[in-house]
């Protein structure tokens, strides 16, 4: 495959991702569960950094929690300039997508599916496969393992720290993310908060 369209196939990777598999999801075992989000957002508040990998290319995708319902995750490549952002409001079902480069954002409300293969309470909900438990880094981490059908049959299989919830490992199709670094210090508020110089777009997805 051309190296140059290698990172626009991730980074498209990465936006369905962010979207909560809201396309792929119609044909996917990754169904819709009953689930409530507003009670099942990550519970601790962190910091966390990962390396992404999709040969040949390497980026740094970030997430930050705050315990009380909102993520912040952040995504770029070596070989692209742009940093996407994505803020997810469990408290209002809502996730705001961002393009720092343009100062804009899009706006859409989420699904039970919440942040996809970032999100344990989305395996759970959906009836995903669950792993043997395993140690990950020397703590106890959780698995799981599903398949986007419309995506030829592609496993997506992710791992959790089973104290904190943050996800440690994912593998998809194109993408392979590895916890780097992690803190538990509490992230500042405004990282939650679309800055008031951006202007919303018609969601373009």
């Amino acid at each position: 495959m051309n190296s140059r369209i290698v990172p626009l196939l991730v980074v498209l990777a990465f936006i369905l991702g962010m979207l909560g598999y809201s396309q792929a999801s119609r044909n996917s075992e990754l169904k819709d569960g009953n689930r409530i989000l507003a009670d099942s957002y990550p519970k601790h508040a962190y910091q966390a950094a990962y390396e992404q990998k999709s040969d040949p290319d390497v980026g740094v995708m970030v997430i930050f929690s705050d315990g009380m319902g909102h993520v912040r995750v952040e995504s770029n490549f070596a070989n692209t300039k742009n940093t996407f952002t994505t803020i997810y409001d469990f408290t209002t079902a809502k996730k705001y997508f961002m393009k720092e480069a343009e100062k804009t954002f899009m706006v859409s409300g989420m699904s039970s599916l919440g942040m996809g293969f970032m999100d344990e309470e989305m395996f759970k909900s959906t009836g995903a496969e669950k792993l043997p438990p395993q140690e990950i880094n020397g703590r106890p981490a959780v698995g799981y393992r599903s398949t986007i059908v419309g995506d030829g049959a592609a496993q997506i299989e992710s791992w959790f720290d089973q104290s904190t919830g943050c996800l440690m490992t994912s593998k998809t199709k194109n993408v392979t993310y590895t916890l780097t670094r992690y803190t538990s210090k509490p992230p500042q508020s405004y990282l939650f908060e679309v800055p008031k110089d951006y202007k919303e777009v018609p969601l373009g997805f």
